[in-house]
């Protein structure tokens, strides 16, 4: 494609974002995106193929401050996935980075689709994903499978992970979801607070770490992503995410 087939402004920084689907609302999504930004001096909308709609906007007010950026990105983003929902469009989107030209816009949409990627894997129920937003999902992304399964070895040996129960498991996701404090995980358990205390044992003993101490949390905490990843690898048949 050209900057002039699609009457676009080289000079002007831009944001690009993928919009994906499913195979039978591709065609719905693009009218709506079409529909929602007719002025081209705001945005530019391309269909890519029948799931991944893409959209080039006007980024110019972002590049104030961090805090403008950050507005400015929340707002587009909500705003065209709302309209998507409202029309009962279900649909993930993908915000790259900012750039400053034209020329740059491959990169965004790069970046793009990276952060679909990684929000596929890591944040599954996550509709909106932004690059810049990725944490530590993108640096484990870009790790070889070869060192991603000597971590999980060497964190879990024998399969440790694996002798923790369903119940234990989703003790360890609430646990961290409220940031080690278990008080507020015990009520929203609704357990007693040395049913915790049991359980996070059973924890201790089976993989060696003790959740309660920061720095065990978190090498917990990464190697769980890293096998999400390495399971996402064994599994996945999505050709579509390039």
């Amino acid at each position: 494609m050209t900057a002039r087939e699609f009457n676009i402004e080289c000079k002007i920084p831009r944001l690009v974002m993928v919009v994906r689907t499913a195979a039978d609302k591709g065609a719905d999504a693009l009218e709506l995106l079409q529909n929602l930004y007719t002025d081209e001096d705001v945005a530019n909308v391309i269909a890519m193929d029948e799931l991944t709609s893409i959209v080039i906007v006007n980024a110019q007010e972002a590049y104030d401050s961090e805090d403008a950026r950050n507005e400015f990105i929340e707002n587009v983003s909500n705003s065209l996935l709302t309209c998507l929902n409202s029309e009962g469009c279900d649909a993930r989107v993908a915000v790259g980075s900012l750039v400053r030209t034209f020329q740059e816009i491959s990169k965004s949409y790069s970046d793009a689709m990276t952060a679909l990627k990684v929000s596929k894997i890591f944040e599954e129920e996550s509709h909106i994903s932004r690059y810049d937003k990725l944490g530590l999902g993108r640096l484990i992304y870009q790790l070889p499978r070869s060192l991603c399964e000597m971590f999980i070895e060497e964190v879990f040996p024998d399969e440790a992970y694996k002798q923790l129960d369903d119940e234990t498991k989703m003790t360890i996701e609430t646990f961290f979801d409220n940031d080690l404090n278990g008080s507020e995980t015990s009520r929203e358990l609704f357990v007693h607070r040395n049913t915790l205390v049991y359980r996070l044992e059973k924890v201790k003993v089976k993989t060696g770490l003790d959740l309660r101490l920061f720095e065990d949390a978190v090498l917990f905490k990464m190697a769980t992503m890293v096998r999400t990843y390495i399971d996402y690898l064994d599994a996945s048949n999505d050709r579509m995410i390039r």
